[in-house]
């Protein structure tokens, strides 16, 4: 069984990727680094701009990351809401 496990504090992040109980891959991210385009982050959708079909997700950075949905749902059909949790990919570098 694999296993993402998750260690965000003031000083940085890090990320453990578990399998059958043995450590296979550690990242660790410092607090003051640039963000990574292709990262996955696990996030709270926190606002709901159904006028821009747009929501601004919380991925535990300074500022929340910008989420384009176009129809009110997610690429599964899910709708977006607010205080929802969900799985992002960073394709865009922050401004």
């Amino acid at each position: 069984m694999k296993r993402i496990l998750v260690d965000s504090r003031d000083f940085g992040t890090r990320i453990g990727i578990v399998e059958d109980g043995l450590l296979m891959e550690l990242v660790y991210e410092p607090k003051n680094s640039m963000p990574i385009v292709g990262n996955i982050y696990a996030g709270k959708i926190m606002n709901v701009l159904p006028g821009m079909q747009a929501a601004f997700v919380d991925i535990g950075r300074e500022k929340n990351a910008f989420l384009y949905y176009g129809n009110n749902k997610d690429d599964n059909g899910n709708v977006i809401k607010p205080k929802a949790m969900m799985l992002l990919c960073r394709w865009k570098r922050p401004k």
